[in-house]
């Protein structure tokens, strides 16, 4: 993949020189780049599996950040693109704390929302923004202030202005690969797949949630200080309107939502077709294709055009793990008495699924829970893992009260579980689904490649090591049970 962007940048440092600095096709060029940026920025925030329909909040706080900075508080225009990162950054924190527990269409129409009382707000703040005239005679950007390197006005020629787009395209991707190669973009992607699964392996949504927000909030900023920048004028239906939340959805799942170079597709497709093809012969259906492109998605490309080659990206594997040691990892200290349940009762209403269960489950000890259906058995597992919370009594384990802590901190102490139904991430390969218990649980402060190590020794130990690359939702049913085995004990529960 890493040659596929190299080869994309070469070409696009080419495009001035092939064009013969034509403004137009500058311009063009430039514009699909930073639309390119905005919706692998959207994309980021969908890979955490946050899917938002007012993304134009950033991108136009961002614009009027920046320009606002530079007309009229008298600061360089590079600074204030940097600034409005930060602001982006800033509008992003409040909407994703209140939308943490949300998912799929409240989701969606809370963040339009959102982007919706932005735009009232710079509609009617008329003393900073102008209100509906909106901000005129924005500086450009200055060219670099180099020896020997004559200044370039990035408002003539637009070379300028294409270049500045392209370092935020490289950015963006450089951004968004590392973070998804990393610890961050394997939660991201398990919080995606199973929420509620994800925190019975020691990991918090809600910090990771907020992490996307903030960092696809700063990225969007940074893409609407550079178009105010570029176009020299802002107005809040511009800004903020809701073709600004719009177009980085559609592009990014048209290219492939989830991958590196979707978005990117996506955006040279949709908006070239536009301006080039729609826009010359029927100006009044220039925006065609992007509905075009929506409807190809619902009906037959649900992976976007990444889906044509008929597989699914698939995540590279991280390397050979090292040889086995001389030491066992999974020797632990001597612990206090293990698990117990004292008193514990658990109502539902005027259903009382426990009552007053009084329960001690010593180390390297089996106990079996038996019942008949409706007994409470499930409840009892729910409780002990933080997923209810009991009406009375108490469960500790080693000690601990575990009675009001939450799930991914009882996961983080040691506890663990599998279900009657197995809960897998099924859009992770079998080796990721074992990673995510391993990386998050005790065992997270381990090197990389211990950490390896004890991924490839649990997949052996369930005897699907030759299935590692498989997708989860692959795997036959004994296969998944097996494999959810393996992800019970990766945190060493």
């Amino acid at each position: 993949m890493s040659w596929v962007v190299a080869l994309l940048a070469a070409a696009a440092l080419a495009l001035p020189v092939l064009v013969a600095d034509d403004p137009y096709y500058l311009y063009l060029g430039g514009t699909a780049l930073l639309f390119a940026s905005v919706a692998s920025a959207w994309n980021l925030l969908a890979f955490a599996g946050q899917v938002s329909f007012g993304h134009a909040a950033f991108f136009g706080a961002g614009a009027y950040a920046s320009a606002l900075l530079a007309q009229r508080g008298g600061w360089s225009p590079w600074l204030g693109v940097v600034a409005a990162g930060a602001v982006g950054a800033l509008v992003a924190t409040p909407i994703g704390l209140m939308t943490h527990r949300l998912g799929g269409a409240s989701l969606a129409l809370a963040t339009l929302a959102y982007a919706e009382g932005w735009r009232l707000v710079a509609l009617n703040w008329t003393a900073l923004t102008g209100g509906g005239a909106g901000l005129v005679g924005i500086p450009p950007l200055p060219g670099p202030a180099l020896p020997f390197v004559p200044a370039v006005d990035f408002a003539r020629g637009r070379a300028g202005g294409y270049y500045a787009a392209l370092a935020f395209w490289l950015l963006a991707l450089a951004l968004f690969a590392g973070l998804r190669r990393g610890r961050v973009g394997l939660a991201w992607a398990a919080i995606r797949e199973r929420e509620d699964r994800v925190e019975l392996l020691a990991v918090a949504p809600t910090p990771y949630k907020l992490l996307a927000f903030v960092c696809s909030g700063a990225l969007t900023a940074l893409g609407g200080a550079l178009y105010a920048h570029a176009v020299r004028a802002l107005e809040p239906d511009l800004a903020f309107g809701r073709a600004m939340s719009i177009l980085p959805l559609v592009m990014a799942t048209f290219g492939g939502v989830h991958t590196l170079l979707g978005p990117t597709a996506g955006t040279f497709l949709l908006y070239l077709a536009s301006e080039l093809v729609f826009h010359p012969l029927l100006p009044r259906l220039h925006q065609l294709p992007y509905a075009l492109a929506l409807v190809a998605v619902v009906l037959a490309l649900p992976r976007g055009l990444a889906g044509l080659n008929g597989s699914e990206p698939r995540r590279r594997r991280p390397g050979s793990p090292p040889g086995p040691s001389g030491e066992d990892p999974r020797r632990r200290t001597a612990r206090p008495p293990g698990l117990e349940l004292l008193r514990v009762t658990k109502r539902f209403g005027g259903v009382e699924a426990l009552r007053e269960v009084s329960l001690a489950v010593e180390p390297r000890t089996l106990v079996a829970v038996v019942g008949p259906n409706g007994a409470g058995k499930t409840t009892l597992f729910d409780v002990i893992t933080g997923r209810e919370r009991p009406t009375s009594g108490a469960v500790r384990l080693d000690g601990v009260d575990l009675t009001r802590l939450p799930p991914h901190r009882i996961a983080a102490l040691g506890v663990g579980r599998t279900f009657q139904i197995a809960r897998l991430f099924a859009g992770l390969t079998v080796r990721d689904n074992v990673r995510v218990g391993v990386s998050f649980g005790p065992r997270r402060r381990a090197g990389r490649g211990e950490r390896l190590a004890e991924v490839e020794r649990l997949l052996e130990a369930v005897a699907l090591h030759e299935k590692a690359e498989h997708r989860a939702r692959e795997l036959s049913l004994g296969e998944q049970k097996r494999l959810e085995l393996a992800v019970a004990l990766a945190p060493e529960p």
